[in-house]
């Protein structure tokens, strides 16, 4: 079973999906069938921690919420970036960005030396979002907005690409201000810029991810942080990979020399030693009982699965 702590666009108005998830019906490694209105640990483990750790999910109750009209999308360019220049806008960014409303997400995304920043916002003629936009603009080269449209055509920009890829992609920790980076984001973003193909992405957390309702009732570790950042790389030709991997993996270095130990389990590395806390902070112990209760011949197995 994949993760159910996903977020998205419209995760800082609305949480992230496991905070809809009402029910559940859950079968066992002996075959049993449970259903998590017998046992709200289930349900509580199931959302943040499932990912196959305890058996295999077979149905799911979401509650749903109203699908806004549209959203409207504002692109920002730059290219030909050296290091200085990227750390600077970094900060800006992550200014501009803690301002933003929650109808709002923005991603900064920084792919060699070209960088792209994305913002979109589901609600319609903000002013807010717009006095915000035009203080951001002049830190960049270029700025594209776009029109609102409907969610429909919207959400087909996002789409995956319709084959298989080559890529590693693996978490690069949570943040709550620029100043969790400062000290050493200047050396990520030097190897960045230096290795073609590979990508430092930053993206807006926080908003009504932090319910306190929604912390109390799943697993989900990270909710008080504001943004969640990712390394990622993708090559065509075989003889690219190994270079590129182990780029990927001196930037994960800098990271953990510098203390980013919160990381997002659907960006999931084999190189986080420590991938118990790192992915489930202080709820890994309360996992491990459930994992005892429902899966205690450790059937469901695997490199970083729940250990018993």
């Amino acid at each position: 079973m994949r993760q159910l702590n996903p977020y998205g666009l419209f995760s800082r108005e609305y949480g992230l999906i496991c905070d809809h998830l009402i029910e559940a019906t859950f079968v066992d490694g002996k075959g049993n069938t449970h259903s998590t209105k017998d046992n709200k640990a289930l349900l509580w483990a199931l959302k943040g921690g499932g990912s196959g750790n305890f058996g295999v999910v077979t149905e799911m109750i979401f509650q749903l919420q109203k699908a806004p009209l549209g959203m409207q999308a504002f692109y920002f360019k730059s290219r030909n970036l050296d290091t200085d220049r990227a750390v600077q806008i970094l900060e800006k960014w992550f200014e501009f960005s803690s301002k933003l409303p929650n109808s709002c997400f923005s991603g900064f995304v920084l792919n060699g030396r070209t960088l792209n920043v994305i913002v979109m916002n589901h609600h319609k003629k903000s002013k807010v979002v717009q006095e915000l936009l035009s203080e951001f603009e002049p830190f960049m080269d270029a700025y594209y907005p776009g029109k609102f449209r409907t969610l429909e055509r919207m959400v087909k920009n996002y789409y995956g690409l319709p084959a298989p890829a080559n890529f590693k992609i693996s978490s690069a920790g949570f943040y709550k201000v620029f100043g969790d980076i400062n000290s050493f984001v200047a050396d990520v973003i030097d190897k960045v810029i230096q290795t073609p193909g590979l990508i430092y992405q930053v993206n807006t957390f926080g908003g009504n991810i932090k319910n306190a309702n929604f912390k109390e009732s799943s697993c989900f570790p990270h909710r008080d942080y504001n943004y969640i950042s990712e390394i990622q790389t993708y090559w065509e030709q075989p003889k690219q990979a190994e270079r590129l991997k182990t780029k990927c993996s001196e930037v994960l270095e800098v990271f953990k020399e510098n203390g980013i130990s919160a990381q997002y389990v659907n960006y999931c590395s084999l190189e986080f030693d420590d991938w118990e806390s790192a992915y489930y902070g202080s709820n890994y112990p309360r996992l491990q009982q459930i994992k005892r209760q429902f899966d205690p011949d450790n059937n469901f197995e695997y490199q970083q699965s729940i250990r018993l």
